[in-house]
């Protein structure tokens, strides 16, 4: 207890890197895309490892923004830690965030709106979201199970738990241990207010389903 894994899935689980490992990756990427010569990777290779493929991901990372604000990230996940990294492709800014906790994406989301108004990257900033009232039937068709439409490598079966506390929408994801907290913005939208993640809920009939951050559909099992 308390000492780092060992899990099965090596390549995706069993490197064991520090804030500074990544920060050099980044600045080898950085200075690659910016003419650097004789370096491990070429120029090619990383220009394609950036190049937004299906679901704005690169070559193992994933990518927003384009041309001079590209900006390649990934976060980091397991038992007892979470992490993530993010940097801009053709400037020499990146910051990594390491935490040693399940639900460590909280802090990390507060650490990273801070360093981006010091610096003034434009990214993670501060919004005016105008909050609105469900009525209790509303709510209570929400809370169960739900289920990612397709598996997910060494998981199989990806499934999110949603529970009315207090009369607030809770979302655990058991896979890593992160718990989202949302507040309804529309009759069927809800944002969490601290990492900015936003689930749109569909209602067809008896069947409900949401879809995570515009990407991820998630339906309602159980119904």
């Amino acid at each position: 207890e308390g000492l780092w894994h060992n899990y099965p899935e090596q390549a995706a689980a069993g490197l064991w890197t520090t804030p500074a490992d990544l920060a050099n990756y980044c600045l080898e990427v950085q200075q690659i895309l910016a003419g650097k010569e004789h370096a491990l990777l070429s120029k090619g290779t990383v220009e394609e490892m950036l190049t937004k493929g299906k679901g704005d991901w690169g070559l193992g990372l994933s990518l927003e923004g384009d041309r001079d604000s590209l900006i390649f990230s990934h976060g980091g996940k397991n038992a007892g830690f979470t992490n993530s990294m993010i940097a801009f492709a053709h400037r020499g800014d990146a910051v990594i965030v390491m935490t040693n906790a399940d639900n460590g994406g909280r802090v990390i989301e507060e650490v990273l709106r801070a360093i981006s108004a010091y610096y003034d990257w434009g990214i993670r900033e501060q919004r005016v979201v105008k909050v609105a009232a469900l009525e209790k039937d509303q709510l209570e068709r929400l809370p169960g199970k739900y289920l990612l439409d397709f598996p997910v490598p060494g998981i199989g079966d990806y499934l999110i738990d949603l529970e009315i506390r207090d009369g607030q929408l809770y979302v655990t994801d058991p896979n890593n241990g992160e718990i989202n907290i949302l507040t309804a913005t529309e009759d069927s939208k809800f944002i969490d207010l601290v990492s900015g993640d936003e689930v749109a809920f569909q209602m067809d009939g008896e069947k409900v389903g949401l879809l995570w951050n515009g990407r991820f559909q998630f339906d309602k099992i159980g119904q």
